[in-house]
Formats: C-alpha cells, sequence, structure tokens
C-alpha cells in the first residue's frame, strides 16, 4: 500500500489553522489530486463530549479535564489516532488539522511537576510510541506563529470576549514551545498568520509543490 502524503498545520488557538486545512484542500482537489481532512476530534459522540465537557471549564482542554492532565495527554492520544484511522488512506493527500505535535506542546505543558516537560523530549516520546502502534508522523508540518495584537482580536472574535491575563499569557508560552518544537523538527515550515489569506495559503502551496515535487499547476 502507497501512504499518502501527510501534512499537519500547527499552532495556538485562533491562528486559523481550520480555514487553511480547508481552504488547501480545495485547492488541492481542484488540481486534481485526491484529499482527505484529518480534523481535530475524531467522529465519536463519547470521545467529543468528554473534550466539549472539558472545555466548558476552561479553554485549555487540560485544565478542564475531570481525571487531570496526566490522563487528558493519554486521552488526547487517543482521540487523535481514532481521528487519523476514520480518514480514508486511499488518496493523495492527508490535511490534518492538529497532530500529536499539539499534545506535546498543550497538554505537555499542563503536566505538574517539579520541572517543566521538555517539549521536544516529550514529542520524541510520543512519536516512537505513536508509530510503534501504527500512528504516522506528519511528512510535513506548517506552524502558525499570531502576533499578540492579532491573538487578542481574533480571540475576541472567537469567544466574545478578550482572553484574561491568565489565558493570554499561557497562550503565548504555549507559542514559544511550538517555536522551540519547530526549531528541532526539519519537517517544520513557519509561516506568519498575520498575513492575509491568499498569502498564507500560496506559501503554504509553494512548499507543499516544492517539498513533494509536485507539478507546477497547484
Amino acid at each position: 500500500m502507497t501512504w499518502p502524503i501527510l501534512i499537519s498545520f500547527e499552532g495556538i488557538d485562533a491562528t486559523g489553522k481550520t480555514t487553511l486545512v480547508e481552504a488547501i484542500a480545495h485547492q488541492l482537489f481542484a488540481s486534481g489530486r485526491s484529499v482527505a481532512i484529518k480534523y481535530e476530534s475524531p467522529q465519536d459522540e463519547d470521545v467529543v463530549s468528554c473534550i466539549e465537557d472539558a472545555l466548558k471549564k476552561s479553554i485549555f482542554i487540560s485544565n478542564g479535564f475531570e481525571h487531570g492532565p496526566q490522563a487528558a495527554l493519554l486521552f488526547m492520544l487517543y482521540a487523535e489516532y481514532l481521528a487519523s484511522q476514520q480518514v480514508c488512506q486511499n488518496t493523495h493527500v492527508v490535511l490534518a488539522d492538529r497532530s500529536i505535535d499539539s499534545i506535546a506542546v498543550y497538554q505537555g505543558a499542563a503536566l505538574q511537576f517539579d520541572h517543566e516537560i521538555d517539549a521536544v523530549k516529550l514529542l520524541d516520546a510520543l512519536e516512537a510510541l505513536y508509530s510503534m502502534v501504527g500512528g504516522r508522523v506528519p511528512d510535513l508540518t506548517f506552524l502558525l506563529i499570531i502576533s499578540n495584537e492579532e491573538l487578542q482580536r481574533r480571540f475576541n472574535e472567537r469567544h466574545r470576549r478578550m482572553p484574561t491575563n491568565a489565558e493570554f499569557t499561557e497562550l503565548i508560552r504555549l507559542q514559544e514551545r511550538f517555536k522551540y518544537v519547530a526549531s528541532k523538527r526539519a519537517r517544520y515550515v513557519t509561516l506568519d498568520s498575520d498575513m492575509s489569506c491568499q498569502e498564507v495559503q500560496a506559501a503554504v502551496m509553494k512548499n507543499i509543490k516544492e517539498k513533494f515535487y509536485l507539478k507546477a499547476d497547484l
């Protein structure tokens, strides 16, 4: 079996990942490629219900998860694997709205020990485990970075309120963790999500074409 190209999109909340994934899927499909999208949550009522319950308590799943941040990490790894298994593999390209990288960054940051968990070391462990049980690590990952001002604006658009100081500080901390991971992974391409949608899409398509030698009609 020939595996499809797996491309993931990462970044903190409000960077435009889902919108971008759907736009790139449409563009690839229009060029004649078969495309599947791996969304952030699987199609499973029980899993989605647990995630939604946690999000009612906090914008950070680990903080609102009933059984604590350690359990949240393992639960989100399960949710990621389930979502991936529900995607059709008989396709040219799979676009993932988040992957295991988000677990290393988000859930890893919430673990309560006497020191901060290194995001890269945690991702190393998750990648090894994930691959061992049949999961796939992305071939290419786009990290969307957002400015402080734009983050506040988009957060307000999404939640109908400004972030609290604690939420804003945590989101910026998570973005720094993403940047650190990106600096240690060759598969990462970092993009400025403050750019227009058209500029971000053009940059993504250019990188996809160059990385995978796809035809110029993309």
